[in-house]
């Protein structure tokens, strides 16, 4: 009977450290398990902060790409705008400028020439000198005096 219950012990404690060693190596699994799965909740949380972050960067890209696009309609009906006016403002300062081309024409008024007459627009100007001392000035009334070129 002795030798029946050392047999019965022993098989009992070995079956016993079998289940000690199972139970620790499932502690250890557990423990790993636990470990991995923080880890995994840190990269979930971190990529949920990341999708987070892009949405409102992608929100505010949009945000501008409208606002780009509504100034650049602005912009386009305001240069339409802008070279309208410019080009009638032109033309009147170009049509201001041929009534004065017209108005000083007209003030000079040609009364001879080598070739004969030509027309007013297309005269020909000669100028020259006279030395100090050999002009020839000559009292012409009051107002003035003249010179014989």
């Amino acid at each position: 009977v002795v030798s029946t219950q050392s047999t019965g012990s022993s098989g009992i404690n070995a079956e016993y450290g079998n289940l000690n060693n199972q139970i620790r190596d499932t502690a250890q699994k557990v423990e790993e398990l636990t470990e991995e799965n923080t880890n995994l909740n840190n990269q979930i949380r971190d990529t949920a902060q990341k999708v987070e972050e892009l949405t409102e960067e992608n929100t505010n890209l949009n945000n501008q790409i409208r606002d780009v696009a509504g100034q650049l309609d602005e912009l386009e009906g305001s240069s339409n705008v802008t070279v309208a006016a410019l080009s009638e403002k032109l033309e009147e300062e170009l049509t201001t400028l041929r009534d004065e081309v017209t108005r000083r024409n007209s003030a000079v008024s040609i009364v001879s020439a080598e070739e004969g007459l030509r027309e007013a627009g297309c005269s020909k100007v000669c100028a020259g000198t006279t030395g100090r001392s050999t002009s020839a000035w000559k009292y012409f009334n009051a107002n003035g005096i003249k010179i014989t070129v």
